[in-house]
């Protein structure tokens, strides 16, 4: 018996030094850091005479809204990028406006989660006496929240009337308008240019190398369009624009103005 317990002890001790000669070590650690930064993304199209419900550019005749019978022109075919209002009456009573109905839609798309914002500006001031409102589509008033959906058509299709005017300048507009200011603080790129687009978008087609906008040094003009998250695909923001000229206004003869419209990623 003793024998048999000294060998089942000796058979212990063996097992145990086995155990301990073969234990796994101690982990050691280390590290290593990784570097990077994630480029924000943004893109903006724009199509004038857009279709309703579709981000498509229009070229037929525009369908123009007067503040009073006979203000607003009957232009043709319409160009790429263009709102045309044909030949205008003043009247030496009071101010009178001519809506551009489905005028522009703007399509955004951007990756940044800080959100983004559309502004839009005269590039230089017009003619005194001239002036523009901006009507929002899809929304009571500016700035707008952009739909998922390319905006339908607009509904202003009776009288819009005109804006009020202080020395010459627009100062007040139709409810739910919005004047359209002037731009400061910048600077022209490729004055003299026409209208174009940096994404291209339905309004390509035309130039997009060498047409004119204004850089702005902040956030300024008419917020039309923002949101505060980066949207999950392409929105939508549209308006109506209505030429207003004041009372006595004096004839011009092919007057023509750039306005930019500018997607500030935040």
């Amino acid at each position: 018996m003793n024998r048999a317990f000294a060998a089942s002890m000796l058979a212990v001790g063996m097992a145990a030094t086995s155990t301990a000669a073969f234990a796994a070590p101690a982990p050691h650690y280390g590290s290593v850091k990784l570097n990077w930064n994630v480029a924000v993304s943004a893109s903006m199209q724009l199509a004038t005479q857009f279709g309703a419900g579709a981000f498509t550019q229009g070229t037929v005749a525009p369908a123009l809204t007067p503040s009073a019978a006979g203000v607003c022109g009957a232009p043709a075919a319409e160009t790429t990028l263009n709102l045309t209002y044909g030949t205008l009456n003043p009247s030496l009573a009071a101010p009178v406006g001519c809506l551009y109905q489905n005028a522009i839609e703007t399509a955004i798309q951007t990756n940044d989660a800080g959100g983004y914002n559309v502004y839009e500006y005269m590039d230089a001031a017009p003619a005194s006496g001239t002036g523009f409102c901006a009507f929002p589509d899809g929304g009571a008033a500016f700035p707008l929240a952009p739909a998922a959906a390319a905006a339908a058509a607009s509904t202003r299709t009776t009288t819009v009337a005109a804006a009020t005017f202080t020395a010459g300048a627009v100062t007040g507009c139709a409810a739910g308008g919005a004047p359209i200011p002037n731009g400061t603080g910048g600077a022209i790129t490729n004055g003299g240019g026409g209208p174009g687009s940096q994404d291209g978008g339905p309004g390509a087609g035309i130039v997009t190398a060498g047409f004119e906008y204004y850089t702005e040094t902040g956030t300024n003009g008419l917020k039309i369009a923002g949101g505060a998250t980066a949207p999950a695909g392409t929105v939508y923001a549209a308006q109506d624009v209505q030429i207003n000229l004041d009372k006595g206004a004096p004839s011009t003869a092919s007057s023509n103005a750039i306005m930019t419209v500018v997607l500030v990623p935040n």
